[in-house]
């Protein structure tokens, strides 16, 4: 049985997830996944398929562990041997043919992602010596008759009588036993039939039929046209599950630096207290990958892809829907992070006077889908400032990916 690892991520428990194409990160939702197949990468770890609805068409895989201690395979019970019953002369074993233990070596887990399998070691066989040749049965009932013989010619006290029969009849069972077991070997037929009690009859082991482990399809790539192909797609990709708007760092930062605010703008004016502070104190830094909302929280500094996410992570948890734009102007990507303001031209027109009347702004920059308005919120003195694109592509906390 197998059940999904657990790594920590921000000082919580969380899920290893990768996608199809080898895109590998820690989520710290909640899960549900089949068990109908097991799937294996190249490294030797185990996963099973997701099912929940983490975004688009994409598949993802959650690493999984065996639960309990395996029984290590190919273990089989000793059989005893005919040469287990006659005991041996001691003898001094040299120390170099004494057996060594063998030498564990020492692993150590970094990540989830780089977890190296070590290559197992060919076994070299030991090179058994030829038996001893044994006595032929007959000649060991002929020794034990001759034996017995020789008893009776020293004529025994009448006191010793009966401790020489017993000798005798030990003997003579001990001889039935040699001769039972020799038959045993050359031919086991005749003699498991009899049921003795004192030959036992090795128990056959179950014959194990290995089921190959099936390997994850691997994605498809993304629809031709991309700008920056798939390295853009990887980028969208890593940056939903960053957008962690339940992380107990995002949740604190919401709540202790935003001021209450009634009437129809309450969670605008906060968005914008939001914003306010962000940019004020925000510090840019390069970086590679998408940090994750709750580290920049803290660090308050990155670049502007890791600005949008920390921006779309604090408007989340205040209630707003929020995602994150990729804006291609035929050279470069820039990343600006987007909440919609309101759901239809009413409700936006309410929410433009109170931009106006904060910022002195008449025209904020967003997107329109529908009756829903988007406000841009990129990095500046105000919100609404436009980025210039010729392509944009927005995804969000639930890994959404749309051309706008």
């Amino acid at each position: 049985m197998f059940k999904p690892k657990m790594c920590k991520s921000n000082g919580l428990e969380a899920y290893h997830l990768i996608n199809g194409e080898g895109g590998s990160f820690l989520y710290e939702g909640s899960v549900e996944y089949s068990e109908e197949e097991l799937f294996k990468d190249e490294q030797g770890r185990t996963f099973y398929l997701v099912t929940t609805e983490i975004g688009g068409p994409t598949k993802y895989y959650v690493e999984v562990e065996a639960e309990g201690r395996p029984i290590p395979a190919g273990a089989s019970k000793k059989e005893k041997a005919i040469s287990d019953l006659v005991i041996a002369s001691p003898r001094d074993v040299p120390a170099a043919e004494r057996e060594q233990p063998a030498a564990v070596p020492d692993t150590c887990f970094e990540s989830p992602e780089n977890v190296v399998v070590p290559k197992p070691e060919p076994v070299v066989e030991p090179v058994q010596e030829p038996a001893a040749p044994q006595p032929s049965t007959a000649e060991e009932a002929q020794a034990a008759v001759k034996a017995m013989a020789s008893l009776g010619e020293h004529k025994p006290h009448k006191k010793s009588r009966l401790k020489s029969l017993v000798i005798i009849l030990a003997l003579a069972i001990v001889v039935i036993a040699i001769v039972v077991a020799g038959i045993y070997i050359y031919k086991p037929g005749l003699v498991s039939g009899l049921n003795l009690p004192f030959i036992a009859t090795p128990t056959p082991e179950p014959t194990v039929t290995p089921v190959p482990t099936q390997q994850p399809t691997a994605t498809p790539e993304p629809t031709p046209g991309l700008p920056g192909g798939s390295e853009l797609y990887k980028s969208l990709l890593a940056i939903g599950p960053a957008i962690d708007a339940n992380n107990t760092s995002v949740v604190w930062f919401t709540a202790n630096h935003t001021n209450e605010a009634g009437g129809s703008y309450h969670k605008l004016a906060k968005a914008c207290d939001l914003f306010d502070y962000v940019n004020g104190h925000w510090a840019l830094a390069p970086g590679d990958t998408p940090q994750y909302a709750g580290d920049s929280a803290q660090t308050m500094k990155g670049d502007d892809r890791d600005y949008s996410i920390l921006m779309a992570a604090l408007t989340q948890a205040l209630g707003l829907d929020s995602r994150v734009v990729a804006a291609y102007d035929g050279n470069a990507i820039r990343y600006y992070p987007e909440i919609m303001v309101a759901p239809n031209e009413s409700a936006y027109t309410d929410a433009k006077m109170y931009l106006r009347s904060r910022y002195n702004i008449t025209d904020p920059w967003g997107h329109t889908k529908g009756n829903a308005h988007w406000l841009g919120m990129a990095m500046g003195n105000s919100p609404g400032i436009k980025v210039s694109a010729t392509d944009e592509y927005f995804v969000d906390w639930k890994v959404n990916i749309e051309k706008l």
